[in-house]
């Protein structure tokens, strides 16, 4: 382990410990008498042209620094983005001539469209150039697309779920004004269904 850092506070204590891949907190609180542990674990760090992009499992951050990041993005510091609130991720591998750079999208987020010109200025963006670069920048592109669509599949089947519990109330509610089932039954099996 890298880092060692201990703060204490009026109502408890603050750890962390961190190294190149791991950031480990612990957090208690001494008037609740909870702790709790926070951890992210690294998955890809590159270094790009304009500012360096660390991936966590749970987090993107874009830290600016260096003379071009300077000069595209000021003294801009370190900005961080849940990966739940990413909703696209745009790459272009480096070439030959031109710089790549992968592209984070989010809601409410205006990002720069017109190529790798406009792409240098946004702050969601980390130019690449064309080798080790590029290739993690592909890597850390699959990895988000992957988590945005294991969101939207977990998104869907619970959508699909409450869609189907409000048809089976429906349902009952039909087989209630028929007199098919009485009016126990139909609260029943309501708060069943809903979860109440």
């Amino acid at each position: 382990m890298g880092l060692v850092w201990i703060k204490g506070l009026s109502c408890g204590f603050i750890l962390v410990i961190a190294s190149v891949d791991r950031i480990f907190i612990y957090v208690y609180n001494e008037k609740s008498k909870i702790g709790g542990v926070f951890m992210s674990e690294q998955l890809y760090y590159v270094k790009g042209v304009n500012g360096q992009l660390t991936v966590y499992d749970d987090k993107v951050v874009i830290e600016r620094k260096g003379f071009l990041a300077f000069g595209t993005h000021g003294l801009a510091g370190a900005k961080t983005i849940p990966i739940a609130s990413i909703q696209s991720v745009q790459f272009k591998a480096g070439g030959a001539m031109v710089n790549g750079f992968i592209q984070f999208g989010v809601l409410g987020g205006i990002e720069g469209k017109g190529g790798v010109f406009k792409a240098t200025e946004d702050e969601n963006t980390v130019m690449l150039r064309m080798g080790e670069q590029s290739d993690i920048g592909e890597k850390i592109k699959n990895y988000i697309e992957q988590c945005i669509l294991e969101r939207s599949k977990s998104q869907a089947a619970t959508g699909s779920q409450t869609v189907s519990a409000a048809d089976e109330v429906i349902k009952m509610k039909q087989l209630l004004d028929m007199g098919i089932i009485t009016e126990e039954e139909f609260d029943r099996k309501k708060r069943e269904l809903l979860g109440l």
